[in-house]
């Protein structure tokens, strides 16, 4: 049985639907105070959402990169160290 335009378009939505992030990636400091973090398409993770690595938890300013892996259930993000180019 052949899908109408409709149904087409839902199943592409759905499979769009709580997008997994499931590896280590970079995420971007959005604001200090409070402190909130984007990774992926998750853009207001806070303190209660993050564990750091010794030594970053006071440092950290607007717009830099950090390299974050979640754990498996997404539910808690470990901010590595900052992330940097040469």
């Amino acid at each position: 049985m052949k899908e109408d335009g409709l149904t087409t378009l839902a199943k592409m939505f759905k499979s769009r639907e709580n997008e997994s992030i499931s590896s280590i990636g970079i995420g971007t400091v959005m604001s200090e105070s409070p402190l909130t973090v984007a990774f992926g398409n998750i853009s207001d993770l806070d303190q209660d959402d993050l564990v750091f690595a010794q030594g970053l938890e006071n440092t950290l300013k607007s717009g830099e990169e950090l390299i974050i892996m979640p754990s498996s259930d997404e539910q808690t993000y470990f901010v590595i160290a900052k992330a940097v180019t040469l």
